[in-house]
């Protein structure tokens, strides 16, 4: 009864927000993974599984903190949401570095490379969004999801 009436908190819309994020930047690993056979990202499924893994802890730990929205954040909502925030920053980590190689050779020699600058734009695009949730899942994670009711 409590999540009905509790009204909704400045952390409860950046999770949100870096919901969406994390999906966008789930579509981009996708996409920089497959661009061609020369482009392939060996670790694209462990990497998304584990991106998809990471949202579905943050809509748990959501859940929890407004489950329980006049306790406070508990520890199953701390635990998932920090586990979520590890996953996105690795994922989007790794990303940037399985393409380094590639990456380097576009600036040098291969820079008429048109697919190569698509697959770099997609894993920049996947790490940026990646990185930037983890960031917002940080700082919600200081924030109440939701306030208490007024007494």
């Amino acid at each position: 009864m409590a999540a009905t009436t509790a009204k909704k908190g400045v952390g409860l819309y950046l999770d949100a927000v870096a919901i969406v994020l994390a999906v966008a930047g789930i579509v981009a690993m996708i996409v920089s993974g497959t661009m061609g056979s020369g482009y392939e990202f060996s670790g694209l499924p462990l990497y998304a599984c584990a991106c998809v893994l990471a949202v579905a802890l943050i809509v748990v730990a959501i859940y929890t903190d407004l489950k329980c929205a006049e306790k406070g954040p508990g520890l199953v909502a701390l635990f998932a949401l920090g586990v979520a925030i590890f996953l996105l920053a690795y994922s989007g980590i790794q990303v940037v570095s399985s393409r380094a190689l590639t990456i380097s050779g576009l600036f040098s020699w291969n820079s008429m490379d048109t697919t190569g600058w698509h697959m770099f734009w997609a894993a920049a695009t996947s790490a940026g969004c990646l990185l930037a949730s983890s960031v917002l899942l940080t700082i919600g994670g200081f924030l109440p999801i939701a306030k208490a009711p007024a007494r």
